[in-house]
């Protein structure tokens, strides 16, 4: 055709010359019957190719995960999205996936929040799912200084009011908490539970506590030893949902960071026991994986802590879920003293997990 010259692309001669202008060409192109062509503009066309990791295993198949993306982030469109490959490892799965220009604007500001939403997403599920009543939350998805996700019916969150990006709180549902905002900040949340065993109260504070991976001072902060001097202090227990940021061969780490040595020190004199069992990473990227995150107790409250494990259950987050049970074995306390917690269950499942890295 003489529309066509020798520099035409391959576009324009499928368009307006048919495959026998093609030379050299065709074999490339591979069988058409049948095929329905589309005209689509040109930022419409798949030209970038982005790697995306899914930590832990994965139960569902990649256009699943593609029609969640479009439900979280209005506007984003996933349609000509393509996969190009995809390596499953036991840590995770790597996927290669092709996306048109438009979105790479777009994902390139959603990339973190995203992360946080689908993350915080599947821990909802998981916490509805598994009727999970108590949850240490590190690092978790918040937007204009407020903490989002998590809106279960009768769910409450505790964490510091003052602070404009908490990087810990704690979820209860159906459970009595009573908050110590005098002990919370940005990096720490506390309440309070009480049990009442013979004809004695007890109290058990739970924490979750964030420590800094780049903190200038040695490690714990100023906000747990604080935690940890009030409970001894008062003689309550304590309970802790750390993630730490920091290596160590007594919790399974793989190595041991050398800066970190101060917070195994720092443990050595206190009263509080490592619930960690087993070198099963917490964390997991597409670079390494590591036992970073610790759980922590009193002593007189170890025997009340069953079934500790690290999930297998996929997080979408880097850092993995840690579940485990507090087992009542008391009566419960009566219900009009003020902050007292009453479960109707003998024992009560517990989450420790940092929701984004």
């Amino acid at each position: 055709m003489d529309c066509l010259s020798p520099t035409s692309s391959l576009e324009e001669r499928l368009l307006l010359g048919g495959l026998q202008e093609t030379p050299g060409v065709v074999e490339k192109v591979g069988p058409l019957a049948g095929t329905i062509f589309k005209v689509v503009d040109a930022d419409q066309l798949v030209k970038r190719k982005v790697m995306v990791w899914v930590p832990g295993p994965i139960k569902f198949d990649t256009r699943t995960h593609f029609e969640r993306l479009e439900k979280v982030n209005p506007g984003l469109k996933t349609t000509l999205w393509r996969l190009y490959d995809r390596v499953t490892s036991p840590s995770g799965t790597k996927f290669v996936i092709g996306v048109d220009e438009a979105s790479v604007g777009t994902i390139a500001g959603l990339a973190n929040l995203q992360h946080r939403r689908t993350a915080t997403g599947v821990l909802e599920e998981i916490l509805s799912r598994c009727k999970i009543k108590v949850a240490l939350i590190q690092e978790p998805w918040c937007c204009k200084g407020r903490i989002r996700g998590l809106n279960l019916r009768g769910g409450q969150i505790i964490s510091c009011t003052f602070a404009d990006r908490p990087r810990a709180c704690i979820y209860v549902n159906g459970v009595d908490a009573m908050p110590l905002p005098q002990l919370s900040t940005m990096d720490l949340a506390a309440a309070v539970l009480l049990f009442q065993e013979r004809s004695m109260i007890r109290r058990i504070v739970i924490c979750s506590s964030y420590l800094p991976y780049d903190a200038p001072d040695p490690l714990p902060n100023r906000e747990l030893e604080d935690l940890v001097k009030f409970c001894k202090t008062k003689s309550w227990d304590l309970l802790v949902g750390c993630d730490s940021n920091s290596h160590h061969s007594v919790w399974g780490s793989s190595d041991v960071n050398p800066r970190r040595e101060s917070l195994l020190e720092y443990l050595i004199t206190t009263e509080l026991q490592l619930l960690n069992r087993g070198p099963q990473p917490t964390f997991r990227n597409n670079v390494r994986e590591e036992v970073i995150d610790i759980t922590l107790c009193t002593s007189n409250i170890v025997h009340k802590i069953k079934g500790w494990r690290v999930s297998g259950e996929t997080s979408l987050s880097d850092h993995c879920h840690i579940l485990f049970m507090l087992s009542k074995e008391a009566r419960q306390a009566p219900k009009p003293q003020i902050g007292i917690y009453t479960v109707p269950d003998p024992q009560m499942w517990i989450m420790a997990h940092t929701v984004y890295t």
